[in-house]
């Protein structure tokens, strides 16, 4: 998960607990500066539970993600298909009874009036993009990134399924 935005924005690693014995997040954090004009970079978090993708997200049947932004930041949970909470699932979400999110940026270290307007939800597969190309590369993976897209033997089992996209206000 990350965010690109225009210098100025930061993803605070050291946010405080959103309320006693709660950890502002659970991801682990990949940078720090979310200008996306110098590097492309963004501040990312990367959600340390292998069933948050890929082959572990669908061996367990799916799962939720949320995200709430409002005027303390955004964050964003992953539910595994066995945990979703029941005030998701009665179409009446309560974030503050739900564990720590996944992961968290806070507006004081980038305010969200300054740096985001309406939301869209983009679905984006981006084989070979910047962080996937060189990750491959490093990851001990046969050939490159590009011959492994090259074969469709590869794309079996890779499909989006979006079942539900809720708003609430």
């Amino acid at each position: 998960m990350t965010l690109h935005t225009a210098p100025g924005c930061t993803l605070d690693a050291s946010a405080p607990a959103t309320s006693p014995n709660r950890q502002a997040f659970l991801g682990k954090v990949l940078n720090t500066t979310c200008d996306s004009i110098s590097d492309n970079t963004g501040c990312g978090v990367v959600d340390s539970d292998p069933a948050s993708y890929g082959a572990g997200i669908a061996s367990g049947g799916g799962a939720v993600f949320a995200m709430l932004r409002n005027h303390k930041g955004i964050r964003v949970w992953h539910f595994k298909r066995s945990n979703i909470p029941k005030d998701l699932t009665d179409f009446a979400p309560n974030p503050s009874t739900w564990p720590a999110p996944s992961a968290f940026w806070s507006a004081r270290t980038c305010p969200m009036h300054q740096f985001f307007g309406e939301h869209n939800i983009v679905i984006n597969t981006s084989l070979c993009g910047d962080f996937a190309g060189s990750a491959y590369e490093s990851s001990g993976c046969p050939g490159t990134c590009a011959q492994h897209v090259e074969d469709p033997k590869n794309f079996l089992n890779a499909k989006w399924k979006i079942n539900y996209v809720a708003t609430f206000r």
